[in-house]
């Protein structure tokens, strides 16, 4: 029988209501829940505040809040994803330090597994030691979901530390086929509140002029559409508001203390239009310089037909060739523990390629401080050692 117990571990930046709401729903199935949040955000600006500042009451006994220095030398790289990706492992190499014997869920605060999810994971996790926890995406509204509501959202996963793999964020694994769980991105958001989630967002390319966003969140809001570029992708951000009884559990869970965060909706605009509202909240934020700030009429069959010619070719012939090309490099890395052409395009696994054993995993946690090491009589293994726990996050330097 199997006896591992799960830990929960979540990337955070100050969002205490799904810290809270995560804590609520899963009560009773975790073992711990590990907070962890950055000194700084991915823009590099400081957080004066943490999530236990924000927690009031006193943080509940399964929760750990963990604060970490992100260092000056994964800043110095001037990329986002630096910060984003530096951050995943050091909560990943923290996890496995402390609960070297349980199964690792790792995923951001607003990826929230089902219940039943987490009770079938023991049993997908054993037999290949990691697995993939499908969700629906929802945008803004606990209902507003995307893709139909198919649960096409892949990047929250599971494992243990014998199978750690640094990239495993972007890795295939076994599928939790449970009830999905559910990705709440922008969760009662206000247009102001994201400008500033992308203004410390890892997806730099967010990071417009305020007026270019607040208009293209009227957009997302009138005609219910993702609030960020999504013409270019499967279904093009076109929302659809789903019943109570159609809400993934979580979703359900959460309407229930907080009625505001469900909205459901009589009358939506005809596709036509809604597809060429998509095509302009994708130019928004392609207008860095703020100078296009016009309002292109959704009724135009001119930009219809752009807009209905980037949906073919999500779904056809593009589609799938850029589908096989990502297969063909995406196949298995150079050499054991090394990054694939796509890892190298996507910026994982910044910090070092290493193959994965014992003595590399605990050579890392000791790089980024979770363990101590342990004397080595041999003077010359020991400077060996200490160079590559420094190689390993040096390496940045020279990406």
């Amino acid at each position: 029988m199997n006896t591992r117990s799960v830990i929960d571990v979540a990337l955070v930046n100050n969002e205490i209501d799904l810290a809270r709401f995560r804590v609520d729903y899963l009560s009773g199935l975790i073992q711990r829940h590990l907070f962890v949040e950055a000194n700084i955000d991915h823009g590099g600006v400081e957080r004066p505040y943490s999530l236990v500042d924000f927690w009031g009451h006193g943080v509940p006994e399964e929760v750990i809040i963990l604060r970490f220095d992100v260092p000056s030398r994964v800043r110095a790289h001037g990329s986002r994803w630096a910060v984003e990706e530096y951050s995943r492992q050091w909560a990943m190499a923290k996890a496995m330090s402390l609960f070297p014997n349980s199964i690792i869920l790792i995923s951001d605060i607003d990826e929230v597994p089902s219940r039943a999810q987490v009770v079938q994971l023991p049993s997908v996790v054993e037999p290949s030691g990691k697995a993939t926890l499908p969700m629906v995406t929802s945008y803004r509204r606990a209902n507003w979901l995307a893709d139909g509501g198919r649960p096409r959202w892949r990047k929250a996963k599971a494992f243990t530390a014998e199978s750690f793999d640094p990239a495993l964020r972007f890795r295939r694994a076994p599928l939790v086929t449970a009830q999905p769980g559910q990705h709440f991105r922008y969760l009662g958001f206000s247009s102001e509140r994201a400008v500033l989630k992308h203004q410390s967002f890892a997806h730099r390319e967010f990071d417009v002029p305020r007026e270019l966003q607040a208009e293209a969140w009227r957009l997302a809001d009138s005609y219910l559409l993702a609030n960020v570029p999504s013409i270019g992708h499967r279904g093009a951000g076109l929302l659809i508001a789903s019943g109570r009884n159609s809400l993934s559990d979580p979703a359900r869970f959460l309407v229930h203390s907080r009625p505001d965060l469900f909205e459901a909706r009589d009358s939506i605009a005809p596709v036509r239009e809604r597809l060429v509202a998509s095509l302009v909240v994708s130019r928004l934020f392609a207008a860095r310089n703020g100078k296009d700030t016009r309002r292109w009429p959704t009724t135009s069959l001119t930009q219809f037909m752009v807009a209905l010619l980037a949906q073919l070719g999500s779904f056809i012939g593009l589609r799938v060739l850029f589908r096989v090309i990502r297969r063909l490099v995406q196949g298995s890395p150079s050499r054991p523990g090394g990054r694939t052409l796509v890892d190298a395009m996507r910026g994982v696994n910044l910090f070092g390629d290493w193959k994965v054993s014992s003595t590399e995993l605990r050579a890392f946690q000791v790089a980024v401080g979770h363990v101590q090491s342990k004397p080595q009589p041999n003077i010359e293994r020991q400077n060996n050692v200490q160079f590559r726990q420094r190689a390993h996050f040096d390496h940045i330097e020279s990406d």
